[in-house]
């Protein structure tokens, strides 16, 4: 059984979901609202603010705005993912931080 019973504090953010302990750690609080609305709609049914529908425009959004601005020129929201994948690739390689995709 979920108990309702929420604890949410700072920056270690304990959360009690029907007895399981999930610690969240976060080096930033733009997301806590977010994370506390996730809970709440598995607790009670509260209507989620950021549905994972959403997210896919803000990804690509941020992939739109790396890909404008690695040449710095304009590209449309539905850019190639090609394009994007290659450029990717290439700073990915440059930096040689990790493996290309």
């Amino acid at each position: 059984m979920i108990s309702s019973e929420r604890t949410v504090r700072d920056f270690g953010r304990l959360l009690r979901l029907g007895g399981a302990r999930v610690r969240i750690e976060l080096g930033h609080t733009q997301h806590v609202a977010v994370l506390e609305n996730f809970v709440a709609n598995i607790l009670d049914g509260t209507p989620l603010i950021a549905p994972g529908s959403e997210g896919i425009n803000e990804v690509q959004l941020a992939n739109a705005t790396y890909l404008s601005s690695w040449p710095g020129v304009e590209v449309p929201l539905d850019f190639d993912d090609d394009e994007y994948l290659a450029q990717l690739n290439k700073h990915i390689t440059k930096e040689a931080k990790c493996p290309p995709r």
